[in-house]
Formats: C-alpha cells, structure tokens, sequence
C-alpha cells in the first residue's frame, strides 16, 4: 500500500510540474509577443520622425507648421 501512495504523490509532483512550467512556457511566450509588438511600435514612431522612407507620414511637433513661421 505505501508503495501505491508513494507512486501517486510522485506522479501528483510531476503532474503538477508540467502544468507549471507549460504555464512558465505560455507567460514567456506572451510576454516575448507583448515586447515585439512595442518594439515594433516604438520603431514605427522613429520612422515617422525621421520622416521614414516607405511613404510614412512624418510626425510633426505643434509649432513647425506653416502658419507659425512668423511675418
């Protein structure tokens, strides 16, 4: 009989391991997906102030436009 109990705690551990480092595995992979997409995001905004090169709008600041050069 304590053989038995012994078998199932072990098999109970190494269940519940599993299921923790699947869950580990799925955050790391979330995350990682969350950190491209501001990565992505971030380089898109650089673009856009350096005035991009593939047609992007450039970003521009309130005061630089053309109503404000003064006269």
């Amino acid at each position: 009989m304590e053989e038995d109990e012994i078998e199932e705690e072990v098999e109970e551990e190494n269940k519940e391991g599993i299921e923790k480092k699947i869950e580990d595995e799925e955050m790391e992979e979330k995350e990682g997906k969350e950190i491209k997409e501001e990565e992505i995001k971030e380089e898109r905004r650089r673009r856009r102030r350096r005035g991009g090169g593939d047609g992007e709008v450039k970003e521009v600041d309130k005061g630089e436009g053309e109503g404000d050069r003064g006269g």
